[in-house]
């Protein structure tokens, strides 16, 4: 058994301004354009033309659709972002794993000249094609549609980067942000939010729920196809064990204690719970990251990190009784900061480019 990963297509690259110079005309034209209810329309379009995206997506365009000021919260959470970054007029931005390419566009507003925006899954990749292409901003956001760490951008060509959603899926933090530093200017920044507080103590209950769930939904059946290609015949419940005790191992280890198991019998011993984890693409689903082990990854490659107090004043929620409730509860977290980690929702890195050794 082996995995192919699915091929996306690459969109823009590194083209020098001259090259671009016969589109700046129209590029002003599109941003004047460009509007809060302009990209509305653009994301219901995708989400009409694009019926495979991602369920999350299809979601958000349907609440989008009754709630269009939602619109608003999201281009609120990119400017207080941009401002972490501190970012130019003229700048060129990373997006690392950009979804639908929402954040790339809204970037626009901030000062933003020109996007690199990445994702690697299909179905989100497409319907940002789409929404660029609509908006006519093709020759703005460059899509690329590959693993981050397989990028190839030149060293020191990007102002700045940023990612919602992505450290609790990537593989590893480290290589990413040993990229990051390449392709920084000197004085570059990184902002990054997750989901994933591993301080919190109620999401260590309730993720490991989750956990079970997505492993049974997405990987169980990938683990189990390599095993019985090694091994055709074992009983079922041999079959079980070696299915639960490879849970988070990739397609290579799997299949290495299937021969394991045909050479001697042998079953690897229990594990303790771990987030579930793509054997193929090594990808993780819904992992918990430890604020300050993260951010001492990230210094390792370069940086100077700091866990920043949780920005709770671009709410989407449209219930405006809840919506309060949650900006109290915020403003009482951010007070308590850091020790109200135990109870943040999400976490939020400012990492700062290190400027690098002059050689003698």
């Amino acid at each position: 058994m082996s995995c192919e990963p699915r091929q996306t297509p690459s969109r823009g690259g590194n083209r020098g301004l001259s090259n671009r110079w016969p589109k700046l005309l129209k590029h002003g034209l599109a941003l004047q354009e460009l509007s809060l209810s302009r990209i509305v329309e653009a994301v219901l379009f995708a989400a009409r033309e694009n019926q495979n995206s991602h369920v999350a997506e299809l979601q958000f365009a349907s609440k989008l659709e009754k709630n269009p000021e939602i619109m608003k919260a999201r281009l609120g959470r990119i400017k207080y972002a941009c401002r972490m970054l501190d970012i130019k007029p003229g700048a060129v931005l990373l997006d690392v794993g950009s979804g639908i390419g929402l954040n790339s566009v809204l970037s626009l507003f901030c000062g933003v000249q020109e996007v690199h925006s990445v994702e690697m899954t299909y179905d989100r990749l497409r319907s940002a094609q789409l929404i660029i292409d609509f908006l006519g901003l093709e020759d703005r956001v460059r899509l690329h549609g590959q693993d981050v760490l397989n990028l190839d951008l030149r060293p020191g060509t990007v102002d700045a980067a940023f990612s919602f959603e992505l450290l609790e899926h990537i593989r590893d933090i480290g290589s990413l942000y040993g990229k990051l530093a390449l392709w920084l200017k000197e004085g570059g920044r990184v902002f990054g939010r997750t989901g994933a507080n591993g301080r919190n103590l109620i999401y260590h209950w309730v993720f490991r729920k989750q956990w079970d769930m997505i492993d049974n939904e997405h990987y169980v059946g990938i683990r189990e196809e390599a095993i019985t290609s090694v091994v055709p015949q074992l009983p079922e419940a041999d079959l079980r064990l070696l299915v639960n005790r490879t849970r988070g191992e990739l397609i290579d280890e799997v299949m290495r204690v299937a021969e394991e198991y045909s050479r001697n019998g042998t079953i690897p011993p229990p594990k303790p719970a771990c987030a579930p984890r793509d054997p193929c693409t090594a990808q993780y689903m819904e992992r918990l990251l430890d604020p300050y082990e993260t951010a001492a990854i990230m210094d390792a490659q370069g940086f100077r990190t700091s866990v920043l107090k949780p920005n709770f004043r671009d709410i989407t929620t449209v219930n405006p009784i809840l919506a309060m409730a949650l900006k109290t509860v915020g403003g009482m977290i951010r007070l308590g900061h850091p020790a109200s980690l135990l109870f943040a929702p999400w976490l939020e890195f400012l990492s700062h480019r290190e400027p690098r050794p002059h050689r003698a």
